[in-house]
């Protein structure tokens, strides 16, 4: 059974929760309407904000490559399948992306490292974290 829409006021809690593997949150998203589009609108957001444009190839290639493995070898048994991993991936991808913004703040002072490096090690990181809140079966 499909829950009710998202409210404004839980996005900041779901984007916590998506990032620290919490289960309560990511069943959160998966029975939310509208989930789906808006973690879709908020990863987008998240990239266009913390990963400068000539950056911006190698994050997304490390996203698109764990979101395919992640659910044939990561998370067998949690009990979803891609299409849902694929909506809680785009969650923890956007609360990892903000938390790289920092970085581009500081590149553009002239400080930090060149290239995507520290974005696409913010994409490993949530999905190690997804695939470590993803160890129990959600469908509870």
């Amino acid at each position: 059974m499909r829950r009710v829409f998202l409210q404004r006021g839980e996005i900041a809690g779901l984007l916590r929760g998506a990032l620290l593997g919490h289960a309560t949150s990511l069943r959160r998203i998966l029975g939310a309407r509208r989930a789906g589009r808006i973690g879709a609108t908020l990863a987008i957001g998240a990239a266009a904000l913390a990963i400068p444009p000539a950056d911006l190839a190698w994050p997304l290639l490390a996203h698109l490559v764990l979101s395919i493995l992640g659910p044939r070898y990561a998370t067998p048994s949690a009990g979803i399948g891609a299409r849902q991993y694929q909506r809680i991936a785009l969650w923890t991808l956007a609360a990892a992306l903000a938390l790289s913004l920092p970085h581009r703040l500081m590149l553009q002072l002239g400080v930090g490292l060149e290239g995507g490096a520290v974005p696409v090690l913010a994409v490993l990181c949530a999905h190690l974290a997804l695939w470590n809140g993803l160890r129990e079966d959600l469908s509870a």
